[in-house]
């Protein structure tokens, strides 16, 4: 069943209502946990480097 006109519409406008709200807190914790695992990457990795 294709959604057209203002379905699709309000559809589209509550999924990003729910992601703005939802979404910006989600968002920064994941952010949170990736920079913290890129960081303690590379500093794995830069540790290795200079055991090597």
């Amino acid at each position: 069943m294709a959604l057209n006109g203002p379905a699709k519409e309000f559809r589209i406008w509550r999924a990003n209502a729910f992601t703005s709200c939802v979404g910006l807190a989600e968002i920064s914790a994941y952010r949170n946990v990736f920079v913290e695992s890129e960081r303690a990457h590379s500093a794995r990795r830069r540790h290795t480097e200079a055991r090597a």
